[in-house]
């Protein structure tokens, strides 16, 4: 016999057990949603921790360091090192320094901020217009900086950044 001969030998060729494999998908798929759940969970109780603790801030004790004096001439420092055409800057509303706390490593960090708005040319020799910017200092030193015109107006979430006088 024909069919005899060609499969002497050989395994009988097993068809798949389609209602098995979905079986073992629907589990892998259960198991794969149960740890994405404790992920999302143990996110949500950090949030929260994180939460908590941000309501203690600023701490009653907490040492801001000295007052920059000299925070124009550090922020115009600052600039000359990060502007195109630092020769071009206009300055304008420097705010006096105040007392401002920040998140660093999931701590706080105490100091002073400012903000100042800033006019200078771009690569293509125009104005930019004026765009505020936003400055942390600690001891002297400018730590932190950002665009608020362009960035986002937060030092941290649920913290607005004030660049009210202080």
């Amino acid at each position: 016999m024909r069919g005899e001969a060609g499969t002497a030998g050989m395994k009988p060729h097993r068809t798949h057990n389609k209602k098995g494999e979905t079986m073992k998908g629907i589990a892998v798929l259960a198991v794969a949603t149960a740890l994405l759940a404790g992920c999302a969970t143990q996110a949500q109780k950090a949030d929260e921790a994180f939460d908590v603790y941000k309501a203690t801030l600023p701490e009653p004790n907490a040492d801001y360091g000295s007052y920059p004096d000299n925070y124009q001439e550090l922020i115009k420092a600052y600039m000359t090192k990060t502007l195109k055409d630092p020769e071009s800057a206009r300055y304008a509303e420097f705010s006096t320094p105040r007392k401002e706390h920040a998140i660093a490593n999931k701590r706080a960090i105490y100091g002073y901020s400012s903000c100042v708005l800033v006019n200078a040319k771009n690569s293509y020799g125009g104005y930019t217009g004026n765009q505020q910017f936003w400055f942390f200092y600690q001891n002297g030193q400018i730590v932190r900086t950002q665009n608020v015109t362009t960035g986002m107006n937060i030092i941290y979430r649920g913290r607005p950044i004030n660049c009210q006088n202080g």
